[in-house]
């Protein structure tokens, strides 16, 4: 399960049609199984409350693919599937949902490891040759390094004059690889009893690979925020802590935003910061073209017909942030229904894991969300799966 949460959606693999298909096939026996183990220990009121609240779900996705027009089966398939698929799944394993995250920790790391190893003695140093070579579609066609179905290659950013691979591992983008990577991080850091010192090493060489602007400042602030809690036995480090500490956090920060902004070609080249403010602003024109519904689910053809070619050259895509997307393709209903199910899931986390983890754990979901587009990610559904068990077990 943990692996299907990191791989739906947002990696190269679930581009291959086979590999999407026994995904698929999985969450749905996975499903079955959770549903008919859950059966006999739910309260009625419990089941009640189940069954009505993928009821209501599913009328109202319904309702809203009426009047969408445009990719209806993937929209119905994606939420009232998927998602309480995901939900009932969430359910059943109860008070060990968390422990999913730790698993996804672990499958992070092993991922980590072998981007390392490809990603120096191939794209690097070219030790190792790719096994083949493939067009990738993300943005704009590119080719692809496949080294093995394990690591793949394709991004480039300009540094000091030099041209150097990014490292996205099996994911879509480096930025994408960086969300998980993050994730590790805030799992080792801040929800781990006894953090491992080697998996952080790891998770911030490989932050470094990937060259991702968003993923260095966060790794920043999170080290920042968990020196910050440190129990310091002297006087000195108590008032490096209290003075310094905070200021040299925010500088760096800003100071690495800008550079990084200025230095790093990512898919867009040196242009990120206005492609991503011109994703802003032409996602909220077609919003309020279509502000209940939406355009549809992945729709993006009068989106990318806004864009503008003189920013994003030849790069033309459904938008970079997460948010925003949702908004414009499925309207301010569903964009509610994400934003309910959060703060319902972060009431619930912050009960079961206090609010140190909590709260940064949902400030880093929302910042991405603003970054990159994950919002149909499997990951992202377990966390809104949240919300649910909020309303349906955790209820009074």
């Amino acid at each position: 399960m943990s692996f299907l949460l990191i791989s739906g959606q947002n990696t190269i693999w679930f581009r291959f049609s086979f590999i999407k298909f026994i995904s698929i096939i999985s969450i749905l026996l996975i499903t079955v199984y959770s549903f008919f183990r859950i059966l006999p220990i739910l309260k009625r009121n419990e089941f009640y409350k189940i069954v009505i609240t993928i009821i209501g779900i599913c009328s109202g996705v319904i309702a809203i693919s009426l009047f969408q027009g445009k990719n209806r089966i993937a929209f119905l398939f994606n939420f009232c599937v998927i998602f309480n698929c995901i939900a009932i799944i969430s359910i059943f394993i109860g008070k060990y949902k968390y422990k999913i995250m730790i698993y996804m920790n672990k499958i992070i790391i092993l991922i980590s490891s072998i981007s390392l190893v490809f990603y120096f003695l191939g794209s690097i140093f070219h030790v190792i040759s790719p096994l083949s070579y493939f067009m990738l579609n993300w943005g704009r066609n590119f080719l692809t390094e496949n080294y093995f179905y394990l690591y793949y290659s394709y991004q480039n950013t300009t540094l000091a004059g030099m041209v150097i691979p990014r490292n996205s591992s099996i994911f879509l983008e480096p930025a994408i690889f960086s969300f998980y990577l993050v994730f590790s991080l805030i799992i080792e850091l801040f929800y781990k009893t006894t953090p491992s010192k080697k998996n952080i090493v790891l998770m911030i060489i490989c932050l470094f690979t990937t060259f991702s602007t968003i993923g260095l400042i966060l790794m920043l602030l999170i080290l920042g925020i968990k020196f910050i809690f440190l129990p310091m036995k002297n006087k000195l480090g108590q008032y490096l802590r209290l003075y310094f500490i905070p200021i040299i956090i925010v500088c760096i920060s800003i100071s690495a935003y800008f550079v990084l902004l200025d230095k790093i070609d990512n898919q867009y080249g040196n242009k990120s910061f206005d492609v991503r403010m011109n994703d802003i602003e032409i996602g909220i024109e077609a919003f309020l073209d279509k502000p209940i519904v939406g355009w549809g689910y992945r729709y993006s053809d009068d989106y990318k017909s806004r864009q503008l070619t003189s920013i994003r050259g030849s790069d033309i895509s459904g938008g970079s942030n997460g948010l925003i997307v949702i908004l414009y393709q499925c309207g301010v209903i569903i964009f509610c229904f994400y934003i309910i199910t959060f703060i319902l899931g972060y009431k619930l986390n912050r009960k079961d894991n206090g609010g140190k983890f909590s709260i940064i754990f949902y400030i880093y979901l929302l910042i991405y969300l603003f970054t990159i587009p994950i919002m149909y990610s499997w990951f992202l559904i377990y966390i809104m799966s949240f919300g649910i068990y909020k309303i349906t077990i955790d209820s009074p």
